[in-house]
């Protein structure tokens, strides 16, 4: 694969399979392709069902719908997820990785610390991935949203 920037895996896909628009891989090949794209930075967006059938690894760049949601003013409102990141002041060394790596800007700078815009943050947990002294964590949320059945 030569561009991770936008990548979509189909998990339960054999009519994509039959039609010619994707071929099977092995659960080793998945892993590896979805680790490449949190190596890369891509936020991993399954499908919101309790048996998600794709995975789509997405740049705020390039994925139309991630990019949209990106310039409204509280991103996290349009994703149900069940997680938020939350930064330790204590441990924060204000290196700005994590600012740096989110994709909707929630990260920002107060006091020479990181801290999080929490209307920003939909829980992808990039900036836990990239910070080196371990001052960013993701807590779950006290209420916690079920995807539907399909």
């Amino acid at each position: 694969m030569t561009d991770m920037r936008e990548v979509c895996l189909i998990l339960d896909g054999e009519q994509y399979v039959s039609g010619g628009l994707a071929r099977p891989i092995t659960r080793g090949e998945a892993l590896d392709i979805l680790g490449k794209a949190q190596d890369a930075g891509l936020v991993l967006q399954p499908l919101n069902t309790q048996r998600p059938e794709a995975i789509c690894c997405c740049c705020g760049d390039c994925c139309g719908i991630l990019g949209s949601i990106k310039k409204m003013p509280r991103p996290a409102d349009y994703y149900a997820s069940n997680f938020y990141a939350e930064i330790d002041p204590d441990l924060c060394s204000g290196c700005q990785d994590c600012i740096e790596r989110c994709q909707l800007e929630a990260p920002f700078m107060k006091n020479g610390v990181a801290a999080i815009n929490l209307d920003r943050c939909i829980g992808c947990g990039n900036c836990v991935m990239v910070c080196s002294s371990s001052a960013v964590h993701l807590k779950k949320k006290e209420a916690a949203t079920v995807p539907r059945k399909i």
